[in-house]
Order: structure tokens, then sequence, then C-alpha cells
């Protein structure tokens, strides 16, 4: 019998302007488990992107709460909330920490990251001299590595997807979430994510699943 290779596929679930155009807007004080929706912080291709904290009284914490539309395919959505999961198990100081997730009235998943203040990568080092610029972004590839050492693949790497905090410290945010070869046994009822125009590869222009690892 021949090997079995292990693959790693990025996916996102329902992604797009549509989806996005599509999802519900949150109330300041909506609960989401444990947290509570402060307001909005932004959007992009794969979800909406909101300010909220810890409202439960365990501890006091500020976070940032990704808003995706959850996959009525009940395999892909179970599949989707165990690779987050598998995400919050993971830490990097170059990497957004994942806290928490779960399904809100059905039409959402929603996932808790650490809030993270900083700038764009492109706005941290338009004016920066040359080391400052290459020191920050071998800490992107060191990122991105250790994504791809856990079979992770980020779809939406861009420009301004890295932000610096106020250490001057990348944190890669807004990652798509990658699985084992079984996963593409849903993955034909997921759309893949939309990279942003001018800073995507040929296979993605096409829509390809990406490549095994």
């Amino acid at each position: 019998d021949a090997p079995q290779t292990h693959q790693a596929y990025a996916w996102a679930p329902g992604s797009g302007p549509d989806a996005v155009a599509g999802l519900p807007a949150l109330a300041q004080g909506t609960r989401l488990g444990p947290w509570s929706v402060d307001g909005p912080l932004g959007e992009g291709g794969m979800g909406r992107v909101m300010a909220a904290h810890r409202a439960d009284g365990t501890f006091e914490r500020d976070v940032a709460v990704k808003l995706l539309p959850a996959p009525t395919l009940p395999a892909v959505r179970e599949r989707l909330l165990q690779e987050v999961r598998l995400m919050a198990r993971l830490e990097h100081p170059h990497v957004v920490q994942l806290l928490d997730a779960g399904i809100h009235e059905e039409r959402l998943i929603y996932i808790v990251m650490e809030r993270v203040d900083g700038v764009p990568f492109t706005e941290a080092t338009r004016h920066a001299p040359l080391d400052q610029r290459v020191r920050l972004f071998l800490q992107v590839l060191q990122a991105v590595s250790f994504l791809h050492d856990h079979l992770i693949l980020h779809l939406d790497i861009k420009p301004d997807n890295p932000l610096v905090d106020s250490h001057g410290r990348v944190r890669l945010i807004d990652f798509g979430i990658g699985g084992d070869d079984d996963l593409g046994q849903v993955a034909h009822s997921v759309s893949w994510t939309r990279a942003a125009a001018g800073t995507s590869s040929p296979r993605r222009y096409s829509r390809a699943c990406p490549a095994p690892r």
C-alpha cells in the first residue's frame, strides 16, 4: 500500500462580501457565551470583527471576536469548530492567540481572539530604516513558518495584514483554518477565502485548493 500523505488545506466558511453582508448585526451587550459585545472593530472577506469583553465575572479581559456565518452542513460546522479548538492550543509570540469559540443562535460561529492594539505592517514600516523593516519581516516569516509546521495555511497574507503592536512586535492576524487529509471530504461545501487583489498567487486566483504540504 502507498503511504498516506498528510495534507494541509486552508479554508473558511461562506467567505466573501455576500457572506459578510448577510451577517446579522449584534447590538452592544449581546452575549456570546461569557463574552459581551462592545461594538464593531471592522470587517473583511471572511467575516465581521467585534470588540468585546469578558462579562461573567471570572476575570477581566478585552478581546476581538470574529463572526462567521455558520455552515449549514453539520460535518463542516463541527470540523470548523474542531480546527478552532486546535488553533487555540497554539502559542507563538507573533501569532494572535485564539481564546474561545462557539455558535450563536445557530447562525453565527464566533471566534474569540486576543485584541491587539497596533498598526498595519505597511504603516509601521513606511518610514522605518531598512534594518527595522527586515527585522519585522523576519518576524512575519517566523509566524508563517510556525503555522506551516502545524499544517495551517494562512490564506490572506497581504502587506497590511500583520499588525505591529506598541512593543514593536509583529502579530499575525486574520488567518484561515487549516486541516488534514479528511477535511478534503467536506471542503466542497465550503467557499474558499477571497484574497486581496494583487497579493495572491495564481493558484489562489484560480480558486484551486492549496497544494498538499
